[in-house]
């Protein structure tokens, strides 16, 4: 088990037991041991003085003699990691504290000072604008201390802000025991950490107040990971006036750091920070696109794909470098693995500013590219010969979903797990795609949904209460039980047709022959499905009855094309990605893919054709390139076709 892991167990067990307090100050204690500090000097220090006496010293002395049970080492980083632990769970999940690896901050600091000029000529104004507990910045001292001392570097060039007070306290603390370490009085380095906020508060009070009147030469940060719902509804709206135009829809507060960053910089400054790379794609941030486009400001770019870099997040990011002089284009590459030699070895490729669309970011090396350019230009869109689309949702599936039991169609009480039979007319015949491992999987689908609509003038409509309870007694019985459960739905906020109708109106037909596809797969896996089973997890794909481009085409033979070597290499480059290596299959990721055109004779020939060969068909008629694809997928073709 690794070090890291051990402590994080550690001090797992001990938040349930003791005070944070407590905890810190046996902290210190123990750091102070290993490090053969007298703990007199720490209180010498004020914040680290500050830890050592909020404490109960019996309580503390618990925490003491289990610290020194099992954990045998303790540097700066790993104090800076436990601290990020004591963060309580509700303050991370609506802070987004997490731990960034120093490989990453150092290749960050690095580079970013290497594409700025700094305005001073003694050493670099460098700020992390969410400072958490202050990792940055005593990476970027360890960066300095070959130009400057260590003192002079916390007097008087790195500033941290952050809108938690006990992050800021944190930090100080790092940076005094930092300083103790290196043989300087805390004192004697001032670190001008503040507590304030970065995206409310305006750059030119910001800079006022840590004294750098013409901006920052580097500014670096991991910024807070949190998603629209987990801020308080006050702060939401303060950051939509604020950030009037890119605070929309499902926002994330990685996205508003971009631009509060990039508008802290100097003249010829840059911004060096890790954020998620759904900045490319998603919805929410096509505003904060449009703004980076529009300013031409991107240096560079390393994209992480689905590999994750925090052990304790679940986020898929990428590295960012902003400038404010206006460029042609910007470097980019995407690592397949996140090591330090991977970033220092990385092949960079130009992105033109003006090949960039605002509604979605396609990067990737050149060639490729130019493949995609190829592919969507060859016959005719995905979107325009078939429909895509999504299946339902109840937003109690649970309650609504029934399997064949005995001859007989029953469904579990999520409240007890009860069995109740549910008469079979009530129904229709459903299936959870994400369930599926393959087509055949279909043929033995028994799974069922309730169903408690009637079609009327070519419209569903919600069957009256009174009509279910005569003709499906026990159906209702069950649906009444669950009634509390479904009222709930939407955080109870949302009204509806009725108390047992579904939470959404969309899914209510499928008809087939259509082709299903799962919202995550590793390669392309569109299952035929002949019949006029519901379906969720997932999309259907079906030829438009309407579309001239598509009285030719089979089902059969677009199954074949969107399980083809061609698809997956499309997917790979143009869709978000996921821990595993699973590409996002919904509609806007696929329905720009083209279909080529084929006369009959050739569908005939094509659905003949072996897998590798029919490959090498497609990529012949989309004029790509077998090592190209090679590159981006593997030479495992990795297709259901």
């Amino acid at each position: 088990m690794s070090y890291y892991r051990t402590a994080r167990d550690v001090i797992a067990k001990l938040v349930k037991n003791y005070e944070e307090n407590a905890i810190r100050a046996a902290l210190l204690q123990h750091w102070a041991k290993i490090n053969e500090i007298p703990v007199a000097k720490l209180k010498q220090a004020d914040s680290a003085a500050a830890f050592l006496e909020a404490s109960n010293t019996t309580e503390v002395a618990r925490i003491r003699h289990k610290f020194d049970q099992s954990i045998f080492r303790l540097s700066i980083k790993d104090i800076e990691s436990i601290f990020e632990i004591l963060i309580d769970s509700k303050r991370r999940k609506s802070q987004g504290a997490v731990y960034t690896p120093d490989f990453i901050i150092e290749y960050l600091v690095k580079h970013g000072l290497q594409m700025g000029q700094s305005i001073s000529k003694d050493a670099p104004l460098i700020c992390d604008p969410a400072c958490g507990s202050g990792g940055f910045l005593i990476r970027a001292a360890e960066i300095l201390k070959s130009e400057i001392s260590i003192e002079k570097a916390f007097a008087e060039c790195l500033f941290g802000f952050d809108n938690d007070p006990w992050a800021i306290e944190h930090a100080r603390c790092l940076v005094e025991l930092y300083s103790i370490l290196h043989g300087f009085k805390p004192s004697k380095t001032n670190s001008r950490l503040f507590c304030r906020d970065t995206l409310l508060d305006s750059s030119e009070d910001l800079w006022h107040i840590s004294g750098a009147d013409n901006g920052f030469d580097l500014v670096t940060t991991n910024p807070p990971y949190v998603k629209l719902q987990n801020l308080d509804a006050k702060y939401r709206t303060q950051l939509s006036k604020k950030f009037k135009g890119y605070a929309n829809g499902n926002f994330s507060l990685a996205l508003l750091f971009l631009l509060a960053g990039h508008r802290l910089l100097a003249p010829q400054g840059c911004l060096a920070i890790i954020t998620q790379n759904n900045l490319y794609t998603s919805l929410a941030g096509k505003g904060v696109r449009q703004y980076l486009q529009d300013e031409q400001c991107i240096r560079r770019i390393i994209d992480f794909g689905h590999h994750k870099v925090f052990r304790q997040a679940s986020a898929y990011t990428c590295l960012v470098f902003l400038g404010n002089e206006k460029k042609k284009s910007f470097e980019f590459d995407a690592l397949k693995r996140v090591r330090a030699n991977s970033l220092n070895k990385a092949t960079f490729s130009a992105i033109p500013f003006s090949d960039l669309k605002a509604d979605k970011w396609r990067l990737a090396k050149g060639n490729h590219l130019e493949n995609l350019k190829i592919i969507e230009s060859t016959g005719n869109p995905l979107g325009v010969v078939a429909s895509i689309k999504v299946g339902f949702a109840t937003l109690k599936d649970a309650i609504f979903l029934v399997r064949r039991r005995d001859e007989q169609y029953c469904t579990a009480n999520p409240l007890n797990r009860e069995t109740h039979r549910v008469e079979l007319g009530i129904t229709r015949p459903a299936v959870k795609i994400a369930a599926l491992n393959s087509a055949e999987d279909l043929e033995h689908n028994d799974l069922r949904i309730i169903f408690p609509y009637q079609k009327i003038k070519g419209k569903y409509r919600l069957i009256q209460e009174k009509e279910i309870k005569a003709k499906f007694p026990e159906a209702y019985a069950y649906l009444w039980k669950c009634r509390n459960l479904l009222k709930s739905r939407d955080k109870g906020k949302k009204s509806y047709e009725g108390w047992y109708a579904w939470g959404r109106t969309q899914g209510r037909e499928a008809r087939g022959p259509k082709l299903l596809t799962k919202t995550f797969s590793k390669f392309p896996q569109f299952m035929l499905d002949r019949s006029d089973q519901l379906f969720c997890n997932g999309y259907a794909v079906s030829i438009r009855d309407d579309s001239l481009f598509s009285s030719k085409l089979t089902i059969e033979v677009l199954e074949k094309v969107l399980n083809s070597r061609m698809m997956n290499y499309y997917a790979k480059l143009t869709s978000f990605q996921i821990e595993g290596d699973y590409q996002c299959y919904q509609k806007n990721f696929i329905e720009r893919v083209g279909i080529i055109d084929m006369t009959e004779r050739e569908m005939t020939a094509f659905l003949e054709l072996p897998k590798f060969d029919a490959n090498e068909y497609l990529e012949a008629r989309y004029k790509l390139n077998s090592k190209d694809i090679e590159e981006v997928c593997g030479r495992e073709l990795g297709t259901t076709m």
